[in-house]
Parts: C-alpha cells; structure tokens; sequence
C-alpha cells in the first residue's frame, strides 16, 4: 500500500460484496493527508512571499 492510497477504498469479496472497513488503513491515512496539506501549505505560502 503506498502513501496514495485512500482510507476508504475497500477490497471486494469473491462475490463481489464489499468487505468491512479497516480503521487501521484510515489511522494510517488520515495524518498523512494532514501533513501533506500543512507541507503544501506552507510551500505556497513561502513561494508566495519570496516571488
């Protein structure tokens, strides 16, 4: 699983039913997506300010 990957995508069964969520996989996801918005964030800022 990479750094791409959303917390809620879900794996599907061999009948094609979706399978339970994993609270795992959203812990995982949700800080990552924070800091890479607080990275963005603060980039723009200083390119904003610097050009």
């Amino acid at each position: 699983m990479g750094w791409v990957s959303a917390g809620a995508d879900r794996a599907h069964d061999v009948f094609g039913r979706l399978r339970p969520t994993d609270p795992d996989r959203f812990a995982r996801a949700w800080p990552a997506a924070a800091h890479c918005t607080s990275e963005l964030d603060r980039t723009l800022c200083l390119a904003a300010w610097t050009s």
